[in-house]
């Protein structure tokens, strides 16, 4: 073959510009006078996130601006009780005093010297509480030396405002008579009369240093000691439908079987009622059936005590 068909030949297979093949395995080649720049793959350089952060389970830490607006951050929230602020301490600097368990201090009721008689309200039909003395009682100024060591043996201690009425009424009954015995006067009946008043009367009543008498049996003494006392009341007194004494209502004219006063009068009675109620203070039903005896003697006493008032008044 010769040269010319070589090159026809090499023209002949030759590929079209306008249309390269691609072999597989081959590089596209170009005419010399249409060669591009070699546009080669490089791998791109690795793309740093400058704005975000990794994401980690760590939590994100805050900016400088969520710092500048957390910089006196809430205090966390615990069980103690949250102390008051200062206005509210403002509002309550005058609070009232806190409340303890100190006891409060004693309430003491004063009570000039009983000179005269004690004046009480009139008791309405049908009551069972006489008017009682609210105050302590104190010897009279003008009280003999007898009458004022009896009241201290009395007052030894303080059995309330039941035995305070009958206190009261007893020295409106010997202020009464001028704290002076008549001359014909005997003793008060000492028939059923509770032992204990006899041995104290034996002991001088308390002027022998010796103990006033201890009710070791305050049931015995009770029952003893309501006989004694029936056996003492005027005959114009009644009984209602149980047996108890009434109080109240119009007092009767005749007192012969209790006008005895002094020593041996009605301050046997008095005494009584005092051993008595030193026995049986704290034990509820012991203690009602003495206050309901004190109460008993109280208003008796005081119509004695009306009874020898009235009388001074016409000598």
């Amino acid at each position: 073959m010769g040269l010319g068909t070589s090159l026809a030949e090499a023209a002949r297979y030759a590929p079209s510009p306008s249309q390269p093949t691609s072999t597989p395995g081959t590089t596209n080649t170009l005419p010399a006078t249409d060669i591009l720049p070699v546009v080669t793959h490089a791998p791109a350089p690795p793309t740093t996130n400058t704005t975000t952060p990794p994401f980690t389970n760590a939590p994100t830490p805050p900016t400088n601006a969520a710092r500048a607006v957390t910089t006196e951050p809430e205090p966390p929230i615990t069980n103690a009780p949250t102390p008051p602020t200062n206005a509210v301490q403002a509002v309550t600097t005058e609070a009232e005093p806190p409340i303890t368990n100190a006891p409060a201090p004693a309430v003491t009721n004063a009570l000039p010297p009983i000179d005269t008689a004690v004046p009480t309200t009139e008791i309405p039909p049908g009551t069972n509480t006489p008017p009682y003395a609210s105050t302590a009682v104190v010897c009279p100024p003008r009280a003999p030396d007898w009458f004022c060591h009896a009241l201290g043996e009395m007052t030894k201690r303080d059995l309330g405002p039941h035995f305070n009425a009958v206190l009261a009424a007893w020295i409106r009954i010997e202020a009464g008579c001028d704290f002076e015995s008549h001359p014909s006067q005997g003793v008060l009946s000492s028939k059923g009369r509770p032992e204990h008043v006899g041995r104290w009367i034996q002991a001088a009543r308390g002027r022998q240093n010796q103990p006033n008498p201890v009710v070791q049996d305050p049931k015995k003494y009770a029952w003893d000691w309501w006989g004694w006392w029936g056996g003492l009341q005027p005959e114009w007194r009644t009984k209602d439908s149980e047996g108890t004494w009434v109080i109240g209502g119009d007092y009767g004219k005749e007192w012969d079987v209790l006008s005895f006063w002094r020593i041996n009068g009605t301050l046997s009675v008095v005494a009584s009622v005092y051993f008595w109620g030193c026995s049986v203070q704290g034990d509820s039903a012991e203690l009602e059936e003495w206050e309901c005896a004190a109460n008993d003697v109280a208003w008796i006493f005081e119509g004695l005590a009306a009874f020898h008032e009235s009388f001074r008044k016409r000598r």
